[in-house]
């Protein structure tokens, strides 16, 4: 059987299990409020237990800097500092639902990915840049919803330990994207340790999301969130399973959202599931590269769960 992921795929509840099939959730693993539904504003806030696992998460956290790592011009092939940045959930809130509550149309947040190299050690780690994008709906298709992106003037913001910094498209793509580009190196199969470059038309330097029905459920389904953290994770296009396991191929990088608790500890849980990323969780993109206006699907599909991890 074989399993083969949308191409930078939005989503917020996926039930995808390994090889392809989809299981039937236990009574533990469905949309069970931990209590009665609140209102935040004008939201409806109904707090959910989580279907993301600690273990899980850990092991393609690993499994990510085995098959994404990057290359300095004179130096060797490592896998990077870090992987992921943080953000407080309030800083988002307040960026962004001004601008939701003046629109009509739906709100977006393109994830711009950069590398940098300044810290001490001089190894690369992921650092993430966040444009707000206003999502013209421009029709349906069988894959989902058909958007145009288009950017609001003023909203690029590069993430950094005190926060959001405003910046712009051109001083992104200097310090940050163009690194990324240089240096990135991709483990393109599980049955090779062969590291291919970035390859423009395969790989890309950014994903949307939504924000109405996404990040903000995010936000509102976490009862005591304070932050979310954006992780770079590592992803194949396709697996098919075999009599001696899977073969994977078209490895990528994609990202994720964690929502955190207080002292920043993900808001994850330590039992074992076999649906990924959910509830607690956002893993999310588009096909849509950075500020194009060509029309882009959010399909409902996500990343399953790596047979690998316990």
């Amino acid at each position: 059987m074989q399993y083969v992921s949308s191409y930078h795929s939005l989503l917020l509840a996926v039930a995808v299990a390994v090889s392809g099939c989809t299981g039937t959730p236990t009574n533990e693993e469905k949309n069970t409020p931990d209590s009665p539904q609140q209102t935040v504003g004008t939201k409806q806030q109904e707090f959910v237990r989580s279907r993301v696992s600690h273990r899980e998460f850990d092991c393609v956290q690993d499994t990510t800097s085995r098959y994404l790592q990057a290359q300095l011009p004179q130096g060797q092939r490592t896998a990077l500092t870090s992987y992921s940045e943080k953000v407080g959930a309030t800083e988002l809130r307040n960026l962004l639902e001004p601008i939701a509550n003046q629109q009509e149309d739906s709100l977006g947040l393109t994830i711009h990915y950069g590398m940098d190299n300044t810290g001490i050690t001089g190894v690369p780690s992921m650092v993430f840049g966040l444009q707000v994008v206003i999502l013209h709906h421009v029709g349906e298709t069988p894959a989902g919803s058909m958007y145009q992106g288009h950017p609001v003037e003023g909203g690029f913001y590069r993430i950094d330990g005190q926060g959001l910094q405003a910046t712009d498209s051109a001083a992104w793509v200097d310090q940050y994207q163009r690194n990324y580009m240089t240096w990135l190196r991709i483990r393109r199969s599980n049955q090779s340790n062969d590291f291919d470059p970035f390859a423009a038309g395969t790989d890309v330097t950014s994903y949307t999301l939504r924000y109405e029905g996404g990040l903000e459920d995010l936000i509102l389904h976490n009862q005591g969130i304070a932050g979310v953290e954006i992780h770079a994770l590592a992803e194949p296009v396709k697996r098919k399973g075999t009599s001696t396991g899977y073969v994977e191929t078209g490895w990528r990088q994609i990202v994720a959202l964690v929502a955190l608790g207080q002292l920043d500890r993900p808001m994850l849980d330590n039992g074992v599931h076999h649906l990924a990323f959910t509830n607690r969780a956002l893993d999310l993109g588009s096909p849509c590269p950075s500020l194009c206006d060509l029309e882009c699907v959010f399909p409902d599909k996500g990343m399953p769960v790596h047979p690998d991890c316990p």
